[in-house]
């Protein structure tokens, strides 16, 4: 079966549940495993390279931030990549 429409999905559900008294929260079961979906998965599409400035202690990181996957100093047009240490491994 082929789920091409959120009306579709709703019944493909239902149909699985075979739960008369849970046809009204679908919406919801829905809704939570996108976002439990979108809180795990990272994909190439939702990455983006953003510049910041850092001349403070802490700065304001950019919407939609999820995590860090490199970081580097930008000196002189030379890169210096930064890697990240334990505080075990910092001493």
């Amino acid at each position: 079966m082929a789920l091409t429409t959120f009306s579709g999905l709703k019944s493909s559900i239902a149909d699985w549940l075979n739960r008369s008294d849970l046809t009204n929260q679908i919406a919801d079961f829905i809704a939570l495993t996108e976002a439990d979906f979108n809180a795990k998965l990272i994909i190439r599409q939702m990455e983006q390279i953003d510049a910041i400035t850092i001349d403070s202690e802490t700065e304001t990181v950019p919407t939609g931030f999820i995590a860090v996957i490199f970081i580097y100093i930008l000196s002189a047009s030379t890169k210096y990549v930064l890697e990240y240490l334990t505080p075990h491994n910092m001493f």
